[in-house]
């Protein structure tokens, strides 16, 4: 499976440090922030799984974060929390693009039951399985079929496509696939990032058909929803 990341904006810091001991011991990767205006820049530039947004911000509001994010196509699912209780209060969260509503104060049994809930909708669980047109892979057993014949990826051919499926119509910026997919590693280069979506559209793609990879020239990579 591929790594995990998580983004926290939350600026109450005992609650900040709860959910980032919660979420590394459940294996994420996690950036914190108690900013809006971080947790923006954080998300525009990078690649994440889950976002924990809290609703009232020292800078800004939770819900004009939230609407950030969804006017950028980004699309990572999005629990809220805030000590606001009132049904219209959920309403409006839910209804400015929220996946779920978490009300403080919360138990960590909960909190757990929510995330991986969210996370299951998203495919990121083991039994799920993604597909797109002729393309189809199974999360379990990482097995990848084109037009029902197996193929074989290298790891981060696999991290690759996987990733384009659950974020289907973003475009990740070639700095976001070296950060994301290399992270740090020898070797990360733009070069090798072309190389490898090169080497996926060869194994993925269909003669005589559209790639399944859509380049934006000068901006990145994306699989377009259909």
């Amino acid at each position: 499976m591929t790594e995990k990341r998580a983004l926290i904006i939350e600026d109450d810091p005992d609650v900040a440090a709860t959910l980032v001991d919660i979420l590394c011991l459940d294996g994420f990767t996690v950036d914190s922030t108690e900013s809006g205006s971080e947790g923006k820049a954080y998300a525009d530039v990078g690649y994440y799984d889950l976002i924990v947004l809290d609703w009232g911000l020292p800078d800004t509001t939770g819900i004009e974060v939230l609407k950030h994010f969804r006017e950028k196509n980004i699309d990572t699912p999005i629990l809220m929390l805030t000590a606001r209780s009132q049904d219209e209060d959920k309403e409006s969260g839910l209804l400015g693009g929220a996946d779920d509503y978490l009300t403080k104060p919360f138990s960590i049994k909960e909190l757990r039951a929510r995330i991986v809930a969210l996370m299951r909708r998203r495919g990121s669980y083991a039994g799920f399985s993604l597909e797109f047109r002729h393309c189809k892979v199974d999360l379990k057993s990482r097995e990848v079929t084109v037009d029902g014949k197996s193929v074989s990826l290298l790891p981060k051919e696999f991290s690759l496509l996987t990733m384009f499926l659950q974020n289907q119509n973003r475009v990740f910026s070639l700095d976001d696939l070296v950060n994301r997919l290399w992270d740090g590693e020898e070797g990360a280069s733009y070069d090798a990032v072309r190389q490898c979506v090169k080497r996926l559209r060869k194994k993925v793609d269909i003669d005589g058909s559209p790639s399944i990879i859509t380049t934006i020239v000068g901006v990145g990579y994306k699989i377009e929803k259909e």
